[in-house]
């Protein structure tokens, strides 16, 4: 998306060692899990913070609001019953379902069950420093565990699923009732056929979408081979 002349942009490059800081035994690290455990002790960072991850995109205009409400985050996403995953522990070496098990591990920690878990949509991560510290403080041994994995793990728990939870539990969090974004994953073809991504991104409809997630680009465009198509055009409106 092009910025328009009157914003600048300033780019940080942060060394892992700077946020893994008096940590560094569990360096170097391969996993998204661990970095994500030690993210908020970037140095400078802002209370409020946006975390996304490089698959995705911004796709129209938003405001703070978009993010953050008077008392805490807007959080996208449902809540869901993963008790039958959390009773069968033959599955958790399916990599498919890794996901499912770091959130289940994140609301236990906080106090909700395996059938009362809110699971996060793959899209923007609104989320305030202070709660990631105090969780760390509360949880030190577990952060410490979680952040020295150096690849993930279905005993990992996934961090701004913490942070969510947290919020939610304290009653700081919203959930928005509305969707604003489009998930396109690979092996969409079992959820969303190419009429239906077409229709979310070269339609007026995608005016509704505000963040796009693309898993593996090419993997994608074997089932939607007008893929890359579609999301310049969202990207370059």
């Amino acid at each position: 998306m092009q910025l328009p002349p009157e914003i600048a942009a300033k780019i940080s490059i942060i060394d892992h060692s700077e946020i893994f800081a008096g940590y560094e035994d569990a360096l170097p690290t391969f996993n998204s899990l661990s970095i994500e455990t030690m993210l908020w002790r970037i140095p400078g960072l802002a209370e409020h913070f946006l975390y996304f991850n490089d698959d995705v995109f911004l796709t129209a205009p938003v405001t703070p609001s978009d993010f953050f409400a008077a008392d805490g985050p807007v959080l996208r996403g449902k809540w869901i019953d993963h008790k039958d995953f959390a009773a069968c522990n033959v599955r958790r070496d399916e990599a498919s379902l890794l996901n499912h098990y770091n959130h289940i591990n994140a609301a236990q920690m906080i106090g909700y069950t395996a059938d009362h878990v809110f699971e996060s949509a793959h899209a923007v991560h609104p989320m305030l420093r202070s709660v990631m510290a105090e969780l760390f403080d509360t949880f030190h041994d577990a952060f410490i565990r979680n952040a020295s994995c150096r690849f993930r793990d279905a005993g990992q728990f996934l961090p701004q699923s913490l942070h969510n939870h947290a919020c939610l539990a304290d009653g700081s969090a919203a959930i928005l009732d509305t969707r604003d974004y489009l998930h396109v994953a690979v092996g969409a073809t079992g959820a969303w056929s190419a009429d239906d991504v077409s229709f979310y991104l070269s339609s007026t409809a995608r005016d509704a979408i505000k963040f796009l997630c693309v898993n593996d680009l090419p993997e994608v465009e074997r089932s939607f081979p007008d893929a890359r198509l579609w999301i310049e055009e969202a990207i370059t409106r």
